[in-house]
């Protein structure tokens, strides 16, 4: 199963676990890709976020995880058979409670205010005191995120090579978030400065033919000027 640029929030399961998502990979899923994901604002009495249970492989690549609550483990949880990968997550107000002994392996990860989600890994920050991360609203594109501010630690501060091409919103990354001349990708699923792809409207059959016939009078026009001798001609 493979989720890519969307947002999952709002969601509860008071009584269960994975308020956000519940996954049992052992029954359903071997493999699971989580690629520019948010999970926001979703509550469970255990995993509020985000339930990995059962076995199975989770490669999370550029998340972003912030304000789930639960009365165990509001952010992400997973037990001792599953295998998780994850690189440039990024994990805001919530914690995490991987039960001791699973396998994981993360890179250029970052979460505060807490410190409970990634063992060491080259290029992460833990128990960031501001992640500086705005509330869940329309920043563009077609889903709802949380933008990294101005002087958010998490921009420019991703591994490039794990990255997508573009972030959540559909918009094209790396680019050089905090002004020092050198383009890098943020961490998290949002990337900050980047700007909406430049959109081309799909022209109908109707539209072409219009488009058509306008090219061909603005042409005779100039020919016609040009014979009457209202237009120079270049020597």
């Amino acid at each position: 199963m493979t989720l890519r640029n969307v947002t999952v929030s709002g969601n509860s399961a008071p009584n269960s676990r994975g308020g956000g998502i519940h996954i049992s990979a052992s029954t359903v899923f071997d493999f699971v890709d989580l690629f520019n994901v948010t999970i926001s604002g979703n509550s469970a009495f255990r995993g509020g976020g985000l339930d990995l249970f059962g076995g199975g492989f989770f490669n999370l690549v550029n998340i972003t995880v912030a304000d789930n609550t639960a009365t165990l483990v509001s952010g992400i949880r997973g037990d001792t058979t599953v295998r998780v990968s994850y690189f440039n997550m990024l994990i805001s107000n919530n914690d995490c409670g991987f039960i001791a002994g699973i396998p994981v392996s993360n890179d250029h990860s970052m979460e505060g205010p807490t410190d409970t989600c990634f063992p060491p890994g080259a290029g992460d920050a833990r128990a960031v005191a501001d992640l500086r991360l705005g509330p869940l609203a329309d920043n563009g594109g077609p889903t709802m995120t949380h933008a990294l501010l101005p002087g958010s630690p998490a921009i420019d501060a991703a591994l490039d090579a794990d990255c997508p091409a573009d972030d959540q919103r559909g918009f094209a990354r790396p680019v050089d978030g905090d002004g020092d001349g050198v383009r890098r990708c943020d961490i998290g699923a949002f990337e900050a400065g980047a700007v909406a792809p430049l959109a081309i409207p799909a022209l109908r059959p109707l539209g072409l033919l219009v488009l058509a016939v306008s090219i061909a009078v603005a042409a005779l026009a100039v020919l016609r000027r040009r014979s009457m001798g209202l237009v120079p001609r270049k020597c």
